[in-house]
């Protein structure tokens, strides 16, 4: 199965320490994303502008996106199933965060004392038998009428640079749910991947972005798989 034809849409993050210099500047921040040349955050695909206390978020009604600004957090959410009228390749929506918000925002602003990146690959499967036969598979065994499932767990994994290296205790975790409602036709899988550092980094360069994500899109290739392989059952 390649996964990559069933991906849906995506989230990038970043979290810092409370920086209150975001506080101060977030105007300046949000023009700055919206007007720039050549920035992918512009007004026509982020047409409004979401405010409440400390935060501000950049927004498609239409679509869901959104990219998400507060003293502690950047958050992008982007689908990129069926986007006709954004027809972009993931590798160019990784690289508009990077430039805009990894150096743009948490450069430009000298943000510091970060401590994890996030990066969220969410899947569809609305294949019939697939669905029901990976839900069987997983939970006939206690309920052979079973039609729905809602199942979430998390993997920690050392980084072997943080073992061999003193007082540093990165580490990866990704989560990963797998829901199916019952009045839902198909299964969705959300594969969020996570890498934390301790002690935090002070400057950009050190989140080491492009590394992290690489090993984000290689666990999704290799570990993802095998976790949706079904039996195959003869339909009566």
């Amino acid at each position: 199965m390649d996964i990559a034809e069933h991906l849906i849409s995506i989230s990038l993050g970043v979290r810092f320490r409370a920086n209150f210099i975001i506080d101060d500047e977030l105007g300046a921040i949000v023009d700055h994303l919206l007007y720039q040349k050549g920035s992918f955050f512009t007004p026509e695909r982020f047409p409004k502008v979401r405010n409440k206390l400390n935060e501000k978020a950049l927004i498609n009604d239409q679509t869901n996106d959104y990219l998400l600004i507060n003293n502690s957090n950047i958050i992008l959410n982007y689908g990129v199933a069926n986007r006709l009228d954004d027809p972009i390749s993931i590798e160019y929506l990784i690289g508009a965060f990077e430039e805009g918000v990894i150096e743009g925002v948490l450069g430009e602003y000298k943000i510091s004392q970060m401590n994890r990146l996030g990066y969220i690959r969410r899947y569809s499967f609305s294949e019939a038998a697939f669905v029901r036969n990976f839900i069987g598979d997983r939970i006939s065994i206690v309920d052979p009428e079973a039609d729905s499932l809602n199942l979430t767990y998390s993997k920690r994994l050392p980084l072997t640079e943080a073992l061999a290296r003193k007082s540093v205790n990165d580490y990866s975790n990704v989560i990963l749910n797998f829901n199916k409602p019952p009045e839902a036709d198909s299964l969705t899988l959300s594969v969020d991947y996570q890498r934390y550092f301790d002690p935090f980094v002070e400057y950009v360069d050190q989140l080491r972005f492009e590394e992290f994500i690489s090993d984000a899109h290689k666990y999704n290739e290799n570990r993802i798989p095998p976790l949706l392989a079904v039996e195959s059952k003869n339909e009566s």
